[in-house]
């Protein structure tokens, strides 16, 4: 299939993915002018009986209204082609997410919880998933996961070890019982959910082996890593989340995805984790140092971004604070505001884009933390602890620093230059309260970073006379910045 191609009603617009299960394109339904996403199964590899079975496990599928579930919409066999209409959802699969490092242990946390509800509906409706893996699971950007391909197991021999000895599926993600070739329910996709729980606390999977084969003889024969060796922070109780999910006998496991959650939902609640634990003992930042002087002006010179990258993460560490449950106040009695700079979108392929991109965050957090008229009215998260924790999105800022702002935005090439689109996120009730565009030139360095910088300063002015700080802080900006700014 190509882009123009159309297929029922359907009309190509590009291809999504390609794995052994068939191929995945974007396309648009003619008739209900929607995008969906078409799932195209291997041709001449399906009897009669196949194509019963696929349509009775897809009306079922279609039976599970949650919103941690990917909607299908129907089953249609055209031009000799047996494919699979369901919704086509904006994000990025969880794998990618995973391959640049392990996640923040509250976001794994809050991903896992949101899989367990869907897997519970699903099961509820006697639908067991049977591929729960990275690559079937959706986040948007607002980190709300969708998992896909629910019902497509086409026959229960599917899951099964072919007398070839090759498994049909994801070994790595396989249960014992599925991995020898036995009926499975429901517990074997909490066992999937354990892989995934591990691959994203730790960022590998718990049983890497060089083939396949090798990988089912770990499964059914060897124990995990210790998570804790893999990240010594996981909290105690969380380690026991996974173990008890990657329990060998299924009557040792979760018996129920709901159960799974509740537990990660107290431990989400009431965690002190090692992260929340070091934030305790910091305190809140009330006005310049010497120090912090000397690092505006290096923040203003330098051209090395990873400079000041530390710069800003070192100074701004000691002073940081954990999430509140009132307002922040300065000396004058006004409320200080939290922003989290979040890493950037980087639109196409161009890996030097993200090099810049993570670059300018450092440069950014940097600026709203030094930036003189400002002090005692902005703090910035450190850039570096945004990494560390792999926050994404707004509602995480919020939920593990207490930010009640967020920038949040995306880098696209345009020409030799990259052009930067910010967003101002309240993340209270996630309202964009302003906007910004602006362009870095890889030839003039400089220049493009202080524009970057004066681009900030605007929202930080757009920060402050939002709770009630004097007109006067917003006057030297350019009329390009007040064009983009959204009341």
């Amino acid at each position: 299939m190509t882009s123009g191609d159309t297929i029922s009603r359907y009309r190509i617009i590009g291809p999504l993915g390609k794995g052994g299960m068939g191929e995945v394109y974007k396309a648009e339904d003619t008739r209900l002018q929607r995008p969906v996403a078409l799932k195209f199964l291997p041709p001449g590899v399906l009897t009669d009986k196949d194509k019963k079975r696929l349509l009775n496990e897809a009306q079922s599928a279609a039976l599970i209204r949650h919103p941690n579930v990917c909607p299908i919409y129907d089953v249609e066999e055209a031009d000799g082609q047996i494919f699979i209409a369901m919704a086509y959802i904006e994000g990025e699969t969880l794998a990618r997410k995973i391959s640049r490092g392990p996640l923040g242990i509250g976001f794994a946390i809050d991903i896992a919880i949101q899989i367990a509800n869907g897997l519970e509906q699903a099961h509820e409706l006697g639908v067991v998933h049977r591929d729960i893996k990275s690559t079937n699971v959706i986040v948007d950007a607002g980190g709300h996961v969708s998992i896909l391909d629910f019902g497509l197991a086409l026959r229960s021999g599917l899951t099964r070890l072919t007398v070839q000895g090759h498994a049909a599926g994801t070994p790595a993600y396989m249960s014992p019982e599925q991995a020898r070739g036995f009926e499975v329910d429901r517990r074997t996709d909490i066992w999937s959910l354990g892989v995934l729980l591990f691959e994203m606390v730790t960022g590998r999977l718990p049983f890497v082996r060089d083939h396949d084969a090798a990988v089912v003889h770990s499964i059914l024969s060897d124990e995990p890593p210790a998570v804790s060796s893999l990240r010594p922070e996981t909290p105690e109780a969380l380690r026991k989340v996974i173990e008890t999910a990657l329990a060998k006998k299924p009557d040792r496991r979760w018996q129920r995805a709901k159960d799974m959650a509740a537990e990660l939902k107290r431990i989400q609640g009431t965690r002190p984790d090692a992260d929340i634990q070091a934030l305790s003992t910091l305190t809140v930042f009330m006005g310049p140092t010497p120090a912090i002087r000397r690092r505006r002006a290096f923040v203003a010179l330098s051209l090395v971004f990873l400079c000041v990258a530390a710069a800003a993460g070192f100074a701004y560490y000691g002073r940081h604070k954990p999430p509140q449950t009132q307002p922040v106040i300065t000396r004058e009695g006004a409320e200080i505001k939290e922003v989290a700079v979040l890493p950037f979108r980087i639109i196409g392929t161009d890996e030097s884009a993200r090099t810049t991109a993570d670059g300018l965050v450092e440069i950014l957090t940097a600026a709203l933390s030094d930036l003189e008229r400002f002090h005692g009215k902005i703090m910035a998260v450190p850039a570096s602890e945004i990494r560390r924790r792999g926050i994404e999105s707004p509602e995480e800022a919020r939920r593990v620093y207490g930010a009640n702002l967020a920038i949040a935005g995306t880098a696209q090439p345009l020409g030799k230059a990259l052009q930067f689109t910010l967003n101002l996120i309240e993340t209270g009730q996630l309202k964009q309260v302003g906007a910004r565009i602006f362009e870095y030139d890889p030839a003039e360095p400089m220049q493009s970073r202080n524009r970057a910088v004066d681009q900030m300063a605007g929202f930080a002015r757009l920060c402050v006379d939002s709770g009630g700080a004097p007109s006067h802080l917003g006057r030297g900006y350019s009329n390009a910045e007040r064009i983009y700014s959204v009341p």
